[in-house]
C-alpha cells in the first residue's frame, strides 16, 4: 500500500535516528535479497528509507536501517522431553533487512556470535562485521553509499517509466523467471519464441559492496 508499517525514532547521542519496519505475514515473506535489491525487483525498503532520509530533520537525523518483520511464525513439533529442556529456543521474528553498523549495538547491545534479534555477527573483540558477505549490517560508509546508490537506481527507473519504457521483457535469472508465476500469461503480449528476456546476472552483498569501494 506504500506505507510505511512502523517508523521508531531513538534519541542517540544527542541525533533523532529512525528504525524503519515493514511487517510481513510469512517467515518466508521476510526474506531479504541483495540480487532483488540491485536490479530493482525490491526496491520497497531503499523507498523507505530514501522518504524518511529526505523528509528533514523533523522526523529524523539519521537512519538506523529498514527491515522486513516476520508476524507469523511457521509451527514447530517437539517431545515432551524437548519441551522440557531448559535451553533457549531461537527466536522465530528475526527480521532481516539493512542496518546501519553505527546503530548495532543499540539494537541488540548484548549481541555476540549470530544476534538473537537481527541478521548480523559479532565476533571477537566486539567487532559486529563478521560474516559480512551474509549479514544485512553495513559498514557507515557502505551504507551511505547506498542511500545514495539507491536514490540514482530508483530516479532511472521513474524516468523509465516516465518516458513511456514499458516494454514486456520479463527478467530470468538462472533458473527463475518473472513468468513462472504471473497471473496474467493469458494476455500477455511476451512470446519467449520471438520476444528477449531480460536476462540478469547473480549479484549478492559482495560484489554489490565491491562496486561501492569502487567508486
Amino acid at each position: 500500500d506504500g506505507k510505511i508499517d512502523r517508523l521508531d525514532v531513538a534519541q542517540i547521542n544527542g541525533r533523532r535516528v529512525a528504525l524503519i519496519l515493514d511487517y510481513k505475514r510469512t517467515r518466508s515473506g521476510a526474506a531479504f535479497d541483495w540480487g532483488d535489491f540491485y536490479h530493482g525487483l525490491d526496491v520497497q525498503l531503499a523507498i523507505y528509507m530514501l522518504a524518511v532520509h529526505h523528509a528533514g530533520a523533523g522526523i529524523a537525523d539519521d537512519i538506523a536501517g529498514a527491515l522486513y518483520m516476520p508476524i507469523e511464525s511457521v509451527p514447530e513439533t517437539a517431545t515432551l522431553a524437548e519441551l522440557s529442556e531448559d535451553e533457549p529456543r531461537a527466536f522465530p521474528y528475526k527480521a532481516r533487512g539493512i542496518l546501519n553498523g553505527d546503530y548495532c549495538f543499540h539494537l541488540d547491545a548484548n549481541a555476540s556470535g549470530y544476534s538473537t534479534y537481527y541478521n548480523y555477527y559479532v565476533k571477537k573483540g566486539n567487532d559486529p562485521y563478521g560474516m559480512y558477505a551474509t549479514s544485512n549490517l553495513l559498514k557507515p560508509g557502505h551504507f551511505q553509499r547506498l542511500i545514495e546508490w539507491s536514490r540514482r537506481s530508483i530516479l532511472r527507473i521513474a524516468t523509465d517509466i516516465l518516458s513511456g519504457r514499458i516494454e514486456a521483457r520479463p527478467y530470468h535469472r538462472g533458473s527463475e523467471r518473472a513468468c513462472t508465476f504471473c497471473e496474467y500469461t493469458g494476455v500477455c503480449h511476451f512470446d519467449w519464441q520471438i520476444n528477449e528476456y531480460s536476462f540478469l546476472r547473480p549479484v549478492g552483498k559482495a560484489e554489490l559492496m565491491a562496486e561501492f569501494d569502487q567508486g
